[in-house]
Parts: structure tokens; C-alpha cells; sequence
């Protein structure tokens, strides 16, 4: 189980693992789903893969690294770099109007304009 658990800590893909275990995918998947100790080495050795690269990422950030700071806010803190915006309406709470004028009418309402003139 050594070998699958290597494979987890690469999060190796179905057929990177068909291809070192010399099989098809449909092995790998099916052994995954019937065998307890195969999917549980490969989880195993996936967890301490990300908990390795927490831990690093915490030390970056302990250490004063501005990247691992900033990446372990955003990622481990949910903080966020945006502001929120938001198109209420009017004050009274109505749709705001948007009139849309194209070139013709505006011709036309300066021609009438001119004619009341």
C-alpha cells in the first residue's frame, strides 16, 4: 500500500495509477471503491501531502512572507480582494429609468425645438 499512498500524495490521476500499477482505469476505480485499505492509503497519503503544504504556507506566513500572507488570508480566512458594489435605484427605492436617445431622434428633437422657437 506504500506505492498507492505515493500515488495520493501526488493526487495522481486514474491513469497515472493504471499506468504504474500496469492496468486499465476501471481497475483503479474499482478498487478504490471495494477495497477500504487501497482508497483509505491513497486518502492518507493526500492529506499529508496538503497538510505538509498548510503547514509550509503557515510558516511563510509566520516568517513574514507578503505572497504566503496574503495567499493564506484569501484562502485559509476568507478575506477578499473586492469591494462591493450595489445599484439600489432612486432614494424611494424605484428601478432606475434609463432613457436610450439614438442619433435620429436627437435630430428630430432639435428640429423641434427649433420649430416652437
Amino acid at each position: 500500500m506504500a506505492k498507492v499512498e505515493m500515488m495520493g500524495s501526488l493526487k495522481a490521476s486514474l491513469e497515472m495509477m493504471a499506468s504504474v500499477f500496469d492496468c486499465d482505469t476501471m481497475t483503479i476505480s474499482a478498487r478504490m471503491t471495494s477495497d477500504p485499505d487501497f482508497s483509505s492509503a491513497y486518502q492518507k497519503g493526500l492529506t499529508n501531502t496538503r497538510s505538509r503544504l498548510i503547514g509550509r504556507l503557515i510558516q511563510g506566513a509566520d516568517e513574514g512572507n507578503p505572497v504566503c500572507l496574503i495567499f493564506a488570508l484569501k484562502n485559509l480566512c476568507g478575506y477578499a480582494d473586492k469591494q462591493e458594489h450595489r445599484h439600489g435605484g432612486t432614494e424611494d427605492g424605484q428601478p432606475i429609468k434609463v432613457q436610450v436617445t439614438y442619433v435620429d431622434e436627437v435630430t428630430q428633437v432639435k428640429e423641434a425645438q427649433n420649430a416652437d422657437a
